[in-house]
């Protein structure tokens, strides 16, 4: 099984401008019809932390940052497995404005 994991923005992970459920259907679907076993999850943070289990993660999310000193950022564990992910060269695919959470 070669699984892709679309992880997409809701709470601070979201904002009015980009419908992030809706594209994060299409991007499965996509991601889908290449040949991957596709989970979805509006979970960014657990996405994040879980990384090791997929071979593609695609991330459709926007920043949790952009509020300044009073955003709430991504958690340790979000931070540490994106870490991880990078460090061994895997895959990873962040839509649009999603580059900003990371």
């Amino acid at each position: 099984m070669v699984l892709a994991l679309v992880a997409y923005g809701t709470g601070h992970y979201s904002d009015p401008w980009h419908p992030l459920p809706a594209t994060a259907r299409v991007l499965a679907s996509i991601v889908g019809g290449a040949g991957f076993d596709v989970e979805v999850t509006s979970d960014v943070d657990g996405a994040l932390a879980r990384l090791q289990d997929v071979d593609l993660s695609l991330l459709n999310a926007t920043d949790p940052w952009r509020n300044g000193p009073t955003g709430r950022g991504a958690p340790k564990a979000s931070v540490a497995g994106l870490a991880a992910r990078v460090e061994i060269g895997l895959g990873i695919l962040a839509v649009h404005n999603s580059i900003a959470s990371l």
